[in-house]
C-alpha cells in the first residue's frame, strides 16, 4: 500500500472563452490575478477547438506572455489560483466584488507544480515539457471551477502519478 503525503488542495477558477483581443479589454486588476491559461484551437488530429496548450504567466504580465504565442483568433481560458478552504468559501470568494491580488496564490513554485500536473494529466498537444513527469506535483489536488472548457473538475497528483502507465513496459504502452 502506498503512503500518501498530505495533499495541498488548490482551486483554479477559470474564465473564458477569450481571444487575445477581447482579453486585452479586461480590467488591469483582474489581469494581474491571472497566472494560468489554456489555449484551444483546431488541431488536425484531435479536432476543432481542443485544448492544445497550458501555460503560466507569473514572471511577466499575462498579455505579454500570450503575445509570445502569436495568437490570432485562438480561444483562451484564464485562471486564478488560491488554496481551497471549502466550497462555501469558494462561492463567497467569487461573489465578492473586485479582484485583490492578496486573495490569490502567485508563488512561482506552486504555480509551476500546478502547471506541471495539468500538462501531465491532460497531455495538451502543443506542450512539450512535463508530459513525462509531474513528480513534484504528487501531493497536489486541483479543483477546476468556473468556465472549464474541456478541463475535468478535479485532478489529483496522487491518482495521476500512481496510475500512470510505465513507459518501459510494452504492455502498458
Amino acid at each position: 500500500m502506498t503512503d500518501y503525503p498530505p495533499e495541498q488542495i488548490y482551486e483554479l477558477h477559470w474564465w473564458g472563452p477569450y481571444t487575445l483581443k477581447t482579453l486585452k479589454k479586461e480590467d488591469e486588476d483582474y489581469l494581474q490575478t491571472i497566472c494560468l491559461y489554456a489555449k484551444y484551437e483546431d488541431h488536425p488530429l484531435y479536432g476543432r477547438r481542443v485544448l492544445t496548450y497550458i501555460g503560466k504567466a507569473i514572471d511577466q504580465p499575462l498579455i505579454r506572455r500570450l503575445k509570445q504565442h502569436d495568437l490570432d483568433e485562438e480561444i483562451i481560458y484564464v485562471a486564478t489560483v488560491r488554496p481551497f478552504v471549502s466550497w462555501s468559501e469558494s462561492d463567497a470568494q467569487h461573489e465578492k466584488a473586485g479582484y485583490h491580488l492578496a486573495d490569490y496564490t502567485r508563488d512561482a513554485d506552486i504555480i509551476s507544480r500546478i502547471e506541471e500536473l495539468l500538462i501531465y494529466a491532460l497531455w495538451p498537444a502543443a506542450n512539450i515539457r512535463n508530459k513525462n513527469s509531474a513528480s513534484g506535483s504528487w501531493g497536489f489536488r486541483l479543483f477546476n471551477t468556473g468556465h472549464l472548457g474541456d478541463l475535468p473538475p478535479e485532478i489529483s497528483g496522487h491518482y495521476a502519478l500512481a496510475n500512470a502507465p510505465d513507459p518501459d513496459d510494452p504492455l502498458e504502452s
